[in-house]
């Protein structure tokens, strides 16, 4: 047995679990799935084609109405034909499979049943509600709003200026009757619960709540710098983005920030349990990988910074030094892969921090033509990417010519490109997987 195959089987012994759920230490099963990341990103592979993963492609051009002008799409939800979106924290839009627009969901104001800005909208298909999250940090609510838009209710998840906010556009999720918070660091509320992962019921009771192992060896450190939202900005405090996460089909799997460990959600224990362990063959200088403010070396760790997953693979989205890699593990064979993006390691914003400015990688279109497909929110059995007009616009003469598998969605997209203005709204386009 080689060397590193011996230090890869030792590794899958000796990992422990990288959360604990209310307070105690999570039990996992340990196994022997591993995913060699550093060995992938030096296996490169050419392309990553979307019929690989996709049976077929959705191409939805939202119509336009002067009422709901919007720039940022923040989170896209799909149930069947009814597409909902939330965008610039102040609306929630319903609208048809073929994009036209049904009605709005709410509104952003003060009253006792608007939402108090729109920090993310999750579904109950089962149910047909549509629930936001509204004013979290100030008044952490979850408001439920039928598939139409009429008001329903809602309960209080936290405390009013308890810190709830995450760093993705996407923090909140409503799945199989839980309510999931992933939050960051720091707390901005002087709090010292530094929980990043959090299940609530229908009622708002408090199931489960994880921690990142990593963190805890830090924990008086970390509390040390916490502030208050009265407090002048600390360059020293404590930041973790949130957990990395993956829903398909009933999984649920997250990976916290510099932990080398997916973790799966059991529904019957309300635990974390081991998934697979992720071989990145480098050690974390956590109490500088944490600081506000990051040097150049700094910038230069490896890094999981997305996961979706399909029947066949699992695809991890990994940052290391100025590049982004798009590693394609698969589960049946056990190997993995990886293409890869250039960027840059630049210097700017807070003291001059540094930071990376790369896009990830991602798949051909090779179903109806178009510019490289990532997904950018992904449901349990359906990737969607967002694109600008004047993205597609751009790319029309280079989609005339483009060899693909499903002829009449190409065409359906060059006679969406034909009367198409760089104003108009952004074109979804939403596969369903495999």
């Amino acid at each position: 047995m080689k060397i590193c195959d011996v230090i890869l089987y030792f590794i899958s012994f000796i990992v422990s679990a990288g959360c604990r759920s209310n307070s105690e230490q999570s039990k996992v099963i340990v196994s022997n799935n591993i995913i060699n990341v550093d060995k992938a990103i030096d296996d490169g592979c050419d392309t990553f084609l979307l019929s690989d993963v996709a049976s077929d492609i959705d191409i939805i051009p939202l119509e336009f109405d002067e009422r709901y002008v919007f720039n940022n799409i923040r989170k896209i939800c799909i149930d069947g034909d009814d597409l909902f979106l939330t965008a610039d924290l102040s609306v929630i839009l319903r609208y048809n499979r073929n994009g036209r627009l049904l009605n709005a969901v709410g509104r952003s104001g003060v009253g006792p049943e608007d939402y108090l800005h729109c920090f993310g909208i999750s579904l109950d298909p089962e149910l047909k509600r549509v629930y936001v999250a509204s004013g979290f940090c100030s008044e952490n609510k979850i408001k439920s709003y039928t598939y139409s838009g009429a008001y329903l209710g809602s309960i209080t998840v936290a405390e009013k200026g308890y810190s709830m906010l995450g760093s993705e556009s996407d923090f909140y999720d409503y799945k199989q009757g839980l309510h999931i918070f992933r939050r960051m660091l720091p707390l901005m509320d002087g709090g010292k619960d530094i929980w990043l992962l959090q299940m609530q019921d229908t009622a708002a009771n408090v199931l489960s709540s994880f921690y990142n192992s990593v963190d805890l060896a830090y924990i008086n450190l970390i509390n040390g710098n916490t502030f208050g939202w009265e407090d002048d900005f600390n360059l020293k405090f404590w930041t973790e983005r949130s957990p990395v996460y993956s829903f398909y089909q009933d999984d649920m799997n997250f990976v916290f920030e510099g932990n080398d460990t997916i973790f799966k959600y059991d529904f019957l224990s309300q635990k974390l349990n081991h998934e697979y362990i992720l071989y990145t063959n480098y050690s974390h200088d956590i109490e500088k990988e944490r600081k506000a403010v990051k040097s150049f070396e700094e910038c230069r760790y490896l890094r999981v910074d997305d996961m979706f997953e399909t029947s066949k693979y699992i695809f991890l989205s990994v940052e290391k030094e100025n590049a982004c890699f798009l590693v394609r593990y698969d589960k049946e064979e056990e190997s993995a892969c990886a293409i890869k993006n250039e960027g840059e390691i630049r210097s700017g914003g807070i003291n001059g921090t540094y930071f990376r400015v790369v896009n990830p990688p991602g798949f051909i279109n090779n179903l109806s033509g178009g510019p490289v497909f990532y997904p950018e929110f992904k449901t349990e059995k359906e990737w969607v990417k967002v694109y600008s007009a004047e993205e597609l616009l751009e790319c029309m003469d280079k989609i005339k010519e483009e060899d693909v598998l499903m002829l009449n969605k190409k065409e359906k997209l060059l006679s969406i490109l034909s009367s198409l203005k760089e104003d108009d709204n952004p074109i979804l386009l939403v596969v369903k997987l495999k």
